[in-house]
């Protein structure tokens, strides 16, 4: 049905959908993937270590968990993306597409607030989006003043015609996070109402192509000077970080911003292909098609523009440094005016460093050429792939890849024009800073591999996708597959949480806010936790604690990774006969562990 389709096609699954049919699971690996599936959703009931009674995809099986969400049995946004790809390839290998209904229904009722949950946005002014108030590097430095200054923000040139489209002032996007057993004790939302269109939640994300204040894109420098946007002007065409919107409790107003700051990792362009191409999939708003068009060739742009020499892709770009539109340092390049950042937004741990964000953005980039046979896309994968070809082995059936990167110098000022110049950004380079086995991440980097070596006929490409994939094997267990983790930066659960002096307070889990106050000291329910004994002896100078965490999005990448090799029935391609299974386990003197710091999994 045109909505179960449209959801696939905007969270990257078309080219899954449109492989050629053939026997169900004729592979080992097409067996591999129906029998993860059966375990993270308890056979497609959902009643599994992976889900809430109430179907909440959880970030990890395990609850005491730190990276970006803050706790495991949270749930964001992406998680439900991820949920959605799984049911996807079920649905191919075994012909059963319902849980893809099922899954969008309950991103729908989770997700994606209702009336009630969002008063007062027909009294939203698209003239005055919002009151600027400006980031800083520096927590000692909020709250933020609110700047009420008319000529400051500019115009949401894409409010009233998205009203128009679908005659409601309302949002149709999925909040980012939510707290799938209440642990903090604020409460759940989501009434299970289920609309239709994935083209229609595309139309909305075009809010994350735009300045968060709405102001020109390019050389915006000082929040008075930088003017302020009016029509198309303010758009980078990217997809940024995020974008929000929000209003009073009594519905008497509302507001919007989007966001200046960019990461490759979170680009889409096979999104932004299907939404400005296929018709099915065009969304209503009048300009919304164009604006599509113009992302892709953008997107592409912002990936060559960041590509090493090594192969591996940079940070992202930013149309306010620092957040607050300060000027940056004169060495720094731009793309379309905006200025190179190595680290978007997370600087603790860098937001690139993570070689999952590789995985991420490249995957997406190469599944566009391998469904469209785009030739800018083409390129970049290859020279990608070059990097990933030397930085991935499997040794005695364990596997081995670049987990974190460094990076120095600055990409080459920005041409249209040089897209296929050779010798580009001889001073930009991504450096391996550590190597060990992150199988969520090397899952997504190897599909985006996969991607590539299908078309292009790449026997080297698809022999080491096929050999990671097998190794994978070894690292199987009964909730999926897992490394042990020697979790080294929760020594942060020690850390000072930045209160203003004289402000408190009490949370929903009775904690008494002050400042001065640590982290543990503001969620004292982790001591509840079966494994906060082992962090408490950390913070007492003792072991850093281990864990074996089974996160879903890197479950499913793994699935979905085993799928498109029964689906595409990639050993055939390699001449293959049946692999009678897993390499021999990797000398027990061997290490999984991976440290790791926090880090910017969503």
């Amino acid at each position: 049905m045109p909505s179960i389709r449209s959801a696939i096609a905007l969270l990257g699954a078309t080219a899954v959908m449109a492989a050629p049919m053939k026997k169900r699971a004729n592979t080992q690996y097409g067996q591999r993937a129906i029998e993860h599936y059966n375990i993270m959703t308890g056979n497609g009931s959902y009643r599994s270590e992976y889900f809430s009674p109430e179907n909440v995809p959880y970030h990890s099986v395990e609850t005491l968990m730190v990276e970006a969400p803050d706790q495991g049995h949270e749930s964001v946004s992406e998680t439900y993306s991820f949920w959605v790809w799984l049911e996807a390839v079920n649905g191919k290998l075994t012909g059963d597409y319902s849980g893809v209904e099922t899954a969008w229904k309950y991103l729908e009722k989770h997700m994606i607030p209702d009336n009630k949950n969002q008063p007062g946005n027909n009294k939203y002014n698209a003239a005055a989006p919002a009151t600027y108030a400006p980031e800083d590097d520096d927590i000692e430095n909020y709250p933020a003043q609110l700047v009420f200054q008319d000529g400051i923000v500019g115009q949401d040139p894409i409010a009233k015609e998205l009203q128009q489209a679908y005659g409601t002032w309302d949002i149709y996007a999925m909040h980012w996070i939510i707290d799938g057993d209440n642990w903090y004790g604020y409460g759940q939302q989501g009434d299970g109402r289920i609309a239709s269109k994935a083209a229609k939640l595309g139309d909305y994300l075009r809010y994350a192509q735009y300045d968060k204040y709405f102001k020109k894109i390019g050389n915006c420098i000082g929040y008075q000077q930088c003017q302020a946007g009016r029509g198309k002007n303010s758009p980078h065409y990217l997809i940024s970080w995020y974008f929000a919107w929000g209003g009073g409790l009594q519905g008497d107003w509302a507001w919007r911003i989007g966001s200046s700051h960019t990461h490759t990792g979170y680009q889409n362009p096979l999104a932004a292909w299907v939404l400005s191409t296929e018709p099915a999939f065009k969304p209503k708003g009048a300009t919304a098609v164009m604006d599509w068009a113009t992302s892709l060739d953008r997107q592409l742009e912002l990936f060559r523009w960041l590509q090493t020499s090594e192969g591996c892709i940079a940070g992202g770009a930013t149309n306010s440094w620092q957040g607050h539109y300060a000027q940056p340092d004169s060495d720094i390049t731009t793309f379309y005016g905006m200025y190179y950042d190595w680290q978007p937004v997370y600087h603790d741990p860098p937001s690139n460093n993570w070689t999952g964000m590789q995985g991420w953005g490249m995957e997406r980039v190469c599944s566009l050429y391998y469904v469209s046979g785009n030739e800018k896309a083409g390129k970049i994968c290859r020279d990608w792939a070059k990097w990933v070809k030397n930085t991935t082995r499997v040794n005695g059936g364990e596997i081995v890849h670049a987990t974190n990167l460094e990076w120095s110098g600055n990409p080459d000022q920005w041409k249209a024009s040089d897209f296929d110049k050779s010798n580009r950004n001889a001073s930009l380079h991504g450096t391996v800073s550590s190597e060990g086995t992150d199988l969520g991440s090397i899952a997504s980097i190897t599909k985006g591999l996969l991607w590539l070596s299908m078309k292009d006929q790449d026997q080297e490409g698809l022999r080491l996708v096929v050999d990671v994939m097998d190794a994978m094997e070894n690292y199987k267990d009964n909730l999926g597959y897992a490394t042990e983790e020697a979790r080294l930066d929760y020594s942060k659960f020690g850390d000072e949480v930045y209160i203003p002096y004289g402000w408190t307070g009490k949370n929903a889990q009775g904690a008494n806010l002050r400042n001065g106050n640590t982290f543990i000291d503001i969620r004292p329910k982790y001591k509840q936790d079966p494994e906060w004994a082992q962090v408490e002896n950390f913070l007492n100078e003792g072991d850093a604690p281990t864990f074996t965490y089974h996160r879903f999005w890197g479950q499913t990448e793994i699935m979905v990774n085993n799928g498109l090799l029964d689906i595409y029935d990639v050993p055939s391609m390699l001449g293959d006969v049946p692999n009678p299974g897993p390499s021999p386990s990797p000398s027990p003197a061997a290490t999984f562990k991976i440290y790791i710091s926090i880090r910017s999994i969503f």
